[in-house]
């Protein structure tokens, strides 16, 4: 399969995967939001904030080794490959201990201590906190394994476990249901840890099994100078890592300090709606970024640009077409999902949404800057940048603002941000300002722009919000593919959609 064609066909490999993973995933959050209470599913969502900003640590580590992996394989160099695959084992081994032994000791301080808990849920607070953390240690255990599938672009694989992982966690909910003498949050915490051991315990034999440079020694493939250099590109991924969870996750522990977990609550619902509205845009990065990683490594930066170009716009459509009716909409669909309307969460999903669509703009310039491996400076400067939300979110709320406000600190930054990345990246990669202004900026405005007014249109008359969802995407998706594709971009989409077609027939 042509590359192009790959790019396509892994993108609706793993959008299928977001069509059926958000509906199921929502549907389990509303179960579980009904079986644990309003209450229960803040404190969880509180706690596993505190440990699950660590998961931003996964995205940075994968993103690092298959940085080395692609690169390597567009080079063609697969005794290097297996050196890189081998390293990262042990890399991400020491450092889920590491991780493991601090947390453990800070984390129970903090939430003993910090944190605005029930004192009769404390006990199940801590309980919570070290299957949090087991877990935590598991992901980055085995986030080898993720970049070996990303970087052999096996998007098959990787979108039928998230299907499993995802049916799997509906039919926790569903048992969770029917709990009755027992702790339902401690249940909760079990049966989540059950599966995801079980998910990469499949992930870990499929991978054994089917690619030859998982099949390493731990003394004889070990190479300490290459080790060097993925710790310092993972290390400076991890500060990047950490900063957004100073962005994320931390803001909302501030906001425990002022509102207590009815604020985390709705942090964890509005989370839910931005983390399943971004699945439909996550999927084109997942889909072209090793591309950009073996394009770098084949010395064709002109195609790495090209490709980095294309993951910004279409991450952006594939967000957008859903998100800007889902805005307008919030409060009817809110209602829907939840029979109820908690307090901040129709604000905070609206925000956070924001916050996501402005995000994809530059998710591909992220890509290029680590395709070419020159992230210092780029990961101090925008990471200094996001760890802002911290300290202006904790001033504002002590002059006594609404919780909201820490979201508009957020969408402030993220613009700030996103002006920032584009700049660097003209620096390190080269010239790129005219060429994204033109690809990127110019081809979304007409289909936004006509989405929004449909929208306004349309909800001032009281029309049903389906018609509203309906109209509006349709018409973005068009305008999108007219007015926003290349004609190159056209002509891929179209030659790989007539061969679906064919098959089907």
């Amino acid at each position: 399969m042509q590359a192009s064609h790959k790019v396509i066909f892994n993108t609706i490999i793993t959008y299928s995967r977001s069509l059926i993973t958000v509906f199921i995933t929502l549907y389990s959050t509303k179960l579980i939001i009904n079986a644990l209470g309003v209450d229960d599913f803040g404190l969880y969502s509180l706690i596993g904030g505190v440990v699950g900003m660590l998961a931003f640590f996964k995205s940075a580590l994968t993103s690092s080794t298959q940085r080395f992996i692609s690169f390597n394989l567009g080079k063609g160099l697969m005794n290097e490959v297996k050196r890189v695959v081998a390293n990262s084992f042990l890399i991400h081994i020491l450092t889920g201990l590491v991780i493991v032994l601090v947390v453990e000791v800070i984390g129970q301080y903090f939430i003993t201590h910090k944190l605005v808990i029930a004192p009769d849920r404390l006990g199940t607070a801590i309980i919570i906190f070290h299957f949090v953390v087991a877990s935590t240690f598991v992901t980055i255990a085995t986030v080898p394994f993720d970049a070996v599938l990303n970087a052999h672009e096996n998007m098959l694989v990787l979108a039928i476990l998230g299907i499993i992982e995802t049916v799997l966690k509906l039919l926790v909910a569903i048992v969770l249901s029917y709990i009755v003498n027992y702790d339902k949050l401690i249940i909760y915490s079990v049966l989540l840890f059950s599966v995801l051991i079980l998910i990469n315990g499949i992930k870990w034999v499929y991978c054994y099994r089917k690619y030859k440079e998982t099949k390493v020694s731990l003394v004889k493939d070990i190479d300490l100078s290459q080790i060097k250099k993925q710790t310092s590109f993972a290390g400076w991924n991890l500060f990047g890592a950490a900063c957004s969870m100073g962005r994320g996750h931390g803001v909302a522990i501030i906001s425990n300090m002022f509102f207590g977990t009815v604020v985390n609550a709705a942090f964890g619902i509005a989370n839910q709606v931005k983390s399943q509205s971004s699945f439909f845009s996550s999927t084109i990065l997942r889909a072209i970024n090793p591309q950009i990683m073996k394009s770098e490594g084949a010395n064709d930066r002109k195609r790495m640009i090209r490709l980095s170009m294309m993951a910004s716009k279409f991450g952006y459509f594939l967000i957008a077409f859903i998100a800007i009716p889902l805005l307008f909409e919030m409060e009817t669909v809110i209602q829907l999902w939840l029979n109820k309307t908690p307090k901040y969460v129709v604000v905070f999903c609206q925000l956070l949404l924001i916050g996501a669509i402005i995000e994809q703009l530059t998710v591909g310039i992220k890509s290029a800057i680590q395709s070419v491996g020159d992230i210092k400076k780029y990961m101090i400067y925008t990471g200094g940048l996001l760890l802002l939300n911290m300290p202006v979110s904790y001033f504002f709320l002590s002059l006594g603002y609404k919780a909201e406000v820490v979201l508009y600190v957020y969408i402030v930054i993220e613009i700030l941000s996103g002006i920032l990345r584009v700049y660097l990246t003209h620096k390190i990669v080269g010239s790129i300002v005219k060429e994204y202004l033109n690809d990127v900026v110019v081809k979304v405005l007409l289909p936004t722009l006509v989405s929004v007014l449909i929208c306004i249109l349309m909800t001032n008359n009281n029309l049903s919000f389906i018609y509203t969802f309906i109209v509006a995407s349709l018409v973005f998706l068009v305008l999108a593919y007219f007015s926003g594709l290349s004609k190159n971009e056209k002509m891929i989409i179209n030659s790989l959609s007539s061969k679906i077609y064919q098959k089907i027939k």
